[in-house]
């Protein structure tokens, strides 16, 4: 049994129930939280107000309402802040918004709904018209879907084939790669390109590899800074690349990104494998071999020496995205 998967659905299922206010963090459900989001979201503020009794037609309490229990406001969450929270339950980080979820998310796979194992549990998408992602929710490998679905219905679980989506994601770091290749999915990483305005742990892990490489204190604060950026073009000057200093899939495969396949005993990633980046970043990926992300996390030093091993002591390290 994998308890990181199954601690996500416990706590996904336990929120069937609980109200959608878009803005929705977990909070709970109170005619206060009501007005808040109505004050930083006026354009949902209709719909906010027509599914709370109190805000509605003036009701003294909270009793009787669908989105309370014994008195009190359930949590109340948006699709996003959902998939986001449930999540954190097997230690995996994702940014606000569904769109920037699907952009800026470490996935180990993802492509189109049809493609999606129906037997693995999944970050699951709808894209709209204008080609942007804008609903959300989990696949839990069963046949179902839970999501917050919108403000007048709240957390539902619902058969997979009666919500409209179109694409699904793998998170890195909720199967191992053992249990990936058993289904069939190669262990590999897709990660977002990096530069100047990216955050994130992924940003901090770079930031490290890039001093210890280039011999060069450079602060790990996950911020893709000036600085950030000229190690960048350093190394990328030193390993024969354009020196735009953009973490792209060039400066990945002077990295070793595109190595031969690890073995089987290669290492989960770590859980938390994606940047913020103001704005959208690039959507353009390349495979990473998870025994170089276990390396990160746990042994920078030996990261390095162990590409300039693999790439000849003659050639300048690398960096990462």
């Amino acid at each position: 049994m994998n308890e990181r998967v199954e601690k996500v659905k416990a706590w996904a299922a336990g929120r069937v129930g609980c109200p959608y206010i878009f803005g929705g963090t977990g909070q709970p459900c109170t005619p206060d939280y009501r007005r808040a989001r109505m004050k930083q979201y006026p354009d949902y503020a209709d719909l906010i107000i027509s599914n709370c009794p109190r805000l509605k037609s003036g009701a003294a309490s909270c009793s009787g309402c669908k989105w309370a229990q014994d008195g009190k406001g359930k949590q109340a969450y948006d699709c996003a802040q959902l998939t986001l929270n449930a999540m954190r339950q097997a230690e995996i980080t994702l940014v606000s918004g569904a769109n920037s979820q699907w952009l800026r998310t470490a996935f180990v796979q993802r492509g189109e709904i049809k493609d999606m194992p129906r037997n693995l549990l999944s970050l699951v998408y709808r894209e709209d018209s204008d080609g942007k992602k804008h609903h959300t929710g989990l696949y839990f490998g069963d046949g179902t879907v839970t999501h917050a679905k919108g403000h007048n219905y709240g957390v539902v679980r619902e058969p997979l084939e009666s919500v409209q989506l179109t694409h699904y994601g793998l998170p890195a770091g909720l199967y191992s790669a053992e249990e990936l290749r058993a289904a069939g999915i190669d262990p590999g990483l897709n990660l977002p390109t990096l530069r100047r305005g990216s955050r994130g742990k992924l940003v901090e892990q770079l930031q490290k590899v890039l001093s210890f490489l280039l011999s060069q204190p450079l602060a790990a604060d996950g911020i893709f800074g000036e600085k950030t950026e000229t190690a960048v073009k350093a190394f990328q000057k030193a390993a024969g690349l354009t020196k735009d200093g953009v973490v792209g899939p060039q400066t990945w495969e002077a990295l070793g990104a595109k190595e031969a396949d690890e073995p089987a005993e290669t290492a989960e990633a770590p859980a938390s494998c994606q940047t913020e980046d103001p704005g959208e970043p690039d959507e353009e990926t390349v495979r990473v071999p998870k025994a170089m992300l276990e390396a990160w996390a746990d042994a920078l030093e030996n990261l390095a020496l162990d590409i300039r091993a693999a790439r000849g002591a003659a050639e300048d390290g690398p960096t990462d995205e």
